[in-house]
């Protein structure tokens, strides 16, 4: 449930649906792959060895992931403080 709400909440809003889109095609379309290898691999080295390169891959890619992580938050333009006094003054008149 986490990594869903930090997914959802990352890309801009016209551009969720397509985000997801991405998420699952990359994490289902991987599957195959994961049982072309994996079968051999068990077959070859006992079924230890596909489980533990299935847990040890995420943490990897763990350093990789850190330097991209940014929340909505943080990409919001910074205003100066000759825009912030037009945006609240008062219209002359």
């Amino acid at each position: 449930m986490a990594t869903t709400s930090w997914r959802q909440r990352l890309p801009p809003d016209h551009l969720r649906g397509r985000a997801d889109a991405l998420h699952r095609m990359i994490s289902w379309g991987i599957n195959p792959l994961g049982s072309v290898l994996g079968g051999p691999m068990a077959a070859r080295w006992g079924s230890r060895l596909p489980f533990f390169l299935v847990g040890c891959t995420p943490l990897l890619l763990i350093p990789l992931f850190l330097r991209r992580i940014d929340c909505p938050e943080d990409r919001a333009v910074p205003v100066d403080a000759a825009t912030a006094t037009e945006a609240t003054a008062e219209p002359a008149g």
